[in-house]
């Protein structure tokens, strides 16, 4: 008969090698999530789980009742395991209008999800940090700041944050928005230097794009609202103005047609 410390050495062997297998089954596992995520299809099979533990158990006759067992909490691990790191989305109140899942479901091949939320939800949604990574959008460019142990020195001096990442459990807030416009300005080749820009809406995105316009070198900045002066009313006082950006939530999805009425572009020369 083996001796009893030999026989728990060769189980300790076994088991690193189990470990190992399962660590590279569960990296496959992802794969073929981020496959089934790029081309548009279901992200689980219980057909195919069905036939994988019918397989274990019928060719297994000695212990196969138990490989079923082990096997199911195997694919139930892997299924937590992808929701634990893959968890993403979008904060906002209303998201009706966003194409974020889209896009990211297309280019980043994970699960993305829209997290619409009152502001009396908001203290419970950080208190959980039950996500990987987020975007952020109106109304919450500002008031997610407080629940963020970290917050980037560009969001900072724009006092908004569209991004959240999350690290361990610690908060990392960036803003980038500011990269986005200013690459948008680049490709259109619109050059801000020496201009006179005219940004509609005083929110947290205007903000942004001022300081990217700075950035950029223009020569007057300057903010129309409806709720504070200057007005939208106002904007034929502004006529020699050559940019316009506009900041507001007016026209977008599924309101396009929308449009501010106290400005006409026909008053602007420029």
């Amino acid at each position: 008969m083996e001796d009893l410390k030999e026989i728990r050495q060769n189980i300790n062997k076994i088991d690193e090698e189990i470990i190992g297998l399962l660590e590279k089954r569960f990296d496959l596992s992802k794969k073929v999530r981020a496959y089934k995520i790029y081309h548009n299809k279901k992200i689980y099979d219980p057909v195919r789980e069905k036939e994988i533990l019918k397989k274990i158990k019928e060719g297994n006759p000695k212990y196969g009742k138990y490989f079923v067992k082990i096997y199911q909490e195997i694919m139930g691990q892997s299924k937590n395991l992808q929701k634990e790191n893959e968890s993403y989305g979008l904060l906002g109140k209303k998201l009706g209008h966003s194409y974020s899942k889209t896009i990211h479901e297309k280019i980043g091949y994970y699960d993305y999800q829209y997290f619409e939320k009152n502001e009396d939800e908001l203290d419970d949604f950080f208190e959980k940090k039950d996500f990987k990574g987020i975007n952020v959008t109106i109304p919450y460019k500002k008031t997610v700041i407080k629940y963020l142990d970290y917050v980037s020195d560009k969001a900072k001096k724009i006092g908004a944050v569209n991004t959240i990442v999350n690290k361990n459990g610690k908060l990392y807030g960036y803003n980038t928005d500011y990269y986005g416009f200013s690459f948008n300005l680049k490709k259109n080749k619109i050059d801000i230097k020496n201009k006179k820009c005219l940004i509609l809406g005083k929110g947290a995105s205007s903000k942004t794009v001022e300081e990217v316009l700075k950035d950029e070198g223009a020569k007057e900045i300057v903010f129309l609202s409806r709720r504070f002066e200057p007005y939208f009313k106002d904007a034929r006082d502004f006529s020699d103005f050559e940019i316009i950006i506009n900041t507001t939530p007016v026209g977008m999805y599924p309101n396009n047609n929308e449009y501010i009425e106290e400005i006409n572009l026909d008053d602007f020369k420029k």
